[in-house]
């Protein structure tokens, strides 16, 4: 059965232990902040981080609460511009980036994949893989980008427009 985790916190899913770190979708703080919660679980001595639907930028403090940062899922074609996710995979310094589309509509969705990568230096996004596969020992030196190819309902079928969950049901 699936878990629903909720904000900042420790939590433990069949023996997986996550941490949830505040964030900020936006520059507003106080009364008009729009929370996101950083989600980072350690699975099989890999350091996954799920940035959700983050926008603003992480401080020093909060990624030092992070246990480490082997794969980071990021958003794009949302709030997050694609220069600003650039700097924030910089601080974060990953081994594999897996860009999530947050956009429904499959052409916006490539365009915003295209422009991200761009702005991590690739002339073109890497071929769409249907799953990543990997262990500890085989992470890459550098930090590579993986597009994996999303299973939307209502675009016709699978399209490769990017999409991360972090599954643990």
């Amino acid at each position: 059965s699936a878990v629903i985790l909720e904000g900042p916190g420790e939590y433990e899913v069949k023996s997986v232990l996550i941490t949830g770190i505040r964030s900020y979708r936006d520059e507003h703080r106080g009364p008009a902040a729009r929370h996101n919660t950083v989600f980072a679980a350690e699975l099989d001595g890999m350091h996954v981080v799920h940035l959700g639907d983050y926008a603003d930028g992480l401080t020093a403090e909060q990624i030092g609460e992070l246990p480490g940062c082997d794969i980071v899922l990021v958003p794009v074609g949302g709030e997050l511009s694609p220069q600003a996710a650039s700097r924030l995979i910089s601080q974060m310094e990953p081994k594999i980036v897996i860009p999530m589309s947050m956009v429904d509509d499959a052409t916006k969705a490539a365009a915003a994949i295209k422009a991200f990568c761009k702005e991590q230096g690739l002339a073109t996004p890497p071929p769409a893989q249907q799953k990543l596969a990997i262990t500890i020992s085989a992470l890459p030196e550098e930090t590579t980008t993986v597009i994996i190819e999303a299973r939307v309902e209502g675009l016709g079928g699978t399209e490769a427009a990017a999409s991360g969950t972090l599954g643990l049901g």
